[in-house]
């Protein structure tokens, strides 16, 4: 379990936001599953986002043997704290216990690794390590103008090409999130099994089914039916209340 901080909250709500989750986490501990797990989502329904909170609550659900909440809560958990290793691991083994599982063969080592680098990294850290780039890259042009010297020289260079090497990167993992996070919205599936068709609509052709916490991305909503893409890059039609959105 997780202690943590609402210091971005008014005083009052940061009373009664640390009330319920202290509250949560004794009812973990006395193993009170469930009771922990409503009280949490109660603080999260209040307006609290904090990934210590979604790790707990998956840990709730996990312990319920809800694997579909479970990894729901990690997701989020991960998503506000990128390259925590309690909720990767935790994440890992409650995919392992679900149904549909990915092998090596659907997601290629080159996706493996990108994936891992996306989650290494938040959108915010990325955004502030980019502007920290490009003040040192004017701060190197500027020493260069103003400090010419010939010993000098292969510093500014070295600092510029460095910086500018760093942004590029830094900049294009950010690009990645960004696009992930607008265009391919990720979901779980939380039904115990949900089948894919081909068109919106129970009567169309089915061409798969999925089992309580897999992963998949949204590519668009028609009346209560989601299109949704498997990591192996099949898709269909699946109704909306089968899954939730990360």
């Amino acid at each position: 379990m997780f202690a943590f901080s609402f210091s971005a909250r008014p005083a009052h709500a940061v009373d009664e936001a640390t009330r319920l989750y202290n509250e949560g986490n004794t009812l973990y501990r006395q193993g009170k599953y469930a009771e922990a797990a409503g009280v949490y989502e109660r603080l999260l329904a209040s307006g609290a986002r904090n990934g210590r909170i979604y790790y707990n609550l998956g840990n709730a659900y996990f312990k319920m043997n809800r694997i579909g909440r479970a990894i729901l809560a990690y997701e989020r958990a991960q998503r506000l704290m990128p390259g925590d290793e309690d909720v990767a691991s935790n994440l890992q083994f409650a995919n392992l216990l679900k149904i549909d599982k990915e092998t090596t063969g659907e997601v290629n080592a080159i996706t493996r690794f990108g994936r891992w680098l996306l989650n290494l990294f938040s959108a915010n850290l990325l955004s502030f390590a980019c502007s920290l780039c490009l003040f040192g890259i004017s701060g190197a042009l500027i020493g260069k103008m103003f400090r010419p010297e010939p010993r000098l020289r292969p510093v500014w260079t070295g600092a510029v090409v460095s910086l500018g090497v760093l942004l590029l990167l830094g900049g294009t993992l950010l690009a990645f999130k960004i696009h992930a996070r607008e265009f391919e919205q990720a979901a779980i599936v939380m039904a115990g099994e949900a089948d894919g068709r081909s068109g919106p609509d129970e009567n169309n052709i089915k061409v798969f089914t999925l089992h309580e916490g897999t992963r998949v991305f949204i590519q668009r909503a028609e009346g209560g039916w989601l299109l949704v893409r498997l990591p192996s890059g099949i898709g269909g039609w699946v109704r909306a209340k089968d899954v939730e959105k990360v």
